[in-house]
Parts: structure tokens; sequence; C-alpha cells
């Protein structure tokens, strides 16, 4: 095969990965939904576990930490630990990266 026949190709799969994801973003999105409701609709009975065709769905409330962002995340990261803080906390992320590594690949 040809390089053209090759990007040809990949062009094509990308068109189909784009309307795969759109089509699974829309049922991840209904799915969502109907969940909502029907967490809604056991909360609203007083229900806290329904059986339907086998499967037995528990109601149970969770806790659930909001994200922050990588400006926020440093700054109470800063504050922590207030004594040489830049220096520390610069050390303290290089740490966590991975080792640095080069692949090629085309850029459009």
């Amino acid at each position: 095969m040809d390089t053209g026949s090759i990007l040809y190709e990949v062009e094509g799969i990308d068109k189909e990965l784009a309307r795969l994801r759109k089509e699974v973003r829309e049922l991840n999105n209904r799915k969502k939904d109907l969940l909502t409701q029907a967490v809604n609709n056991m909360k609203d009975s007083g229900d806290t576990q329904i059986s339907h065709r086998g499967k037995t769905y528990i109601l149970e409330e969770r806790s659930r930490h909001a994200r922050k962002n990588d400006k926020k995340k440093r700054e109470d990261a800063l504050t922590i630990l207030n004594d040489e803080a830049v220096e520390m906390y610069v050390k303290l992320t290089d740490a966590l990266r991975g080792p640095e590594t080069f692949i090629y690949r085309l850029k459009q």
C-alpha cells in the first residue's frame, strides 16, 4: 500500500470514529437521564432496592469529591507547604511525571 491510500483509509476511519463517538455520547446521556429518573422514582416511593429481570438494583448514597484544576491544586499545595514551597512543589510534580519518551506521529 502506498502512503496516499493509507492516509485515505485513516481519514475514513476518523470519520467513522467521530460518528460512533457522537452516537455513544447520545446514548450515554440518555442512559444518565433514565438512571436519574429511576433514582428519583425510588427516592419518592421510599424503595431502597428493586428487582428487574433477575437483577437487583440497590439505591445507595455515596460521597464524591469535586475535581480541582491544576491552578487550584498548586495554590492549595503551596499554602500547605509554606517555606520553600515553590521549589518543593516543582520537585514534587516533576517526581510524579513518568520518564520522557519520544514518539513519531503524523500531524494534520
